[in-house]
């Protein structure tokens, strides 16, 4: 019983996570590109989170075990990649408003040498 309701919580944790991380995919809710990816992270966490109780709640090695714990592993691997790859454009950002912000100090200070 107690194996029981851990995997019920497991799919309802899972559940959760897909709602939320549709959410976040959604195109009819305006949000930020920052809220939205933040809200499909923490969807997909919740997703391999609930994977992973389900399987945990299997006493024994079936195929259903198996999947779940694939499923788990794909998903946290996939929030790897994902937070990854927003580090990286926060980055490339950073590094284009330093471009602009350089860029305006230069043409300023030229343009105030010439008056």
């Amino acid at each position: 019983m107690k194996n029981q309701k851990k995997e019920i919580a497991g799919a309802w944790t899972q559940a959760a996570g897909t709602i939320i991380a549709a959410i976040g995919t959604s195109e009819w809710l305006v949000l930020d590109d920052s809220a939205a990816e933040a809200l499909i992270i923490i969807g997909n966490e919740l997703q391999a989170a609930g994977s992973a109780l389900e399987a945990d709640g299997q006493d024994r090695p079936s195929l259903e075990k198996i999947g779940n714990e694939l499923q788990a592993a794909g998903q946290f691997i996939r929030n790897c990649r994902t937070s990854l790859r927003s580090r990286r454009r926060k980055r490339v950002k950073a590094g284009h408003y330093r471009k602009s912000d350089s860029g305006t100090r230069i043409s300023y200070c030229a343009w105030g040498r010439t008056e």
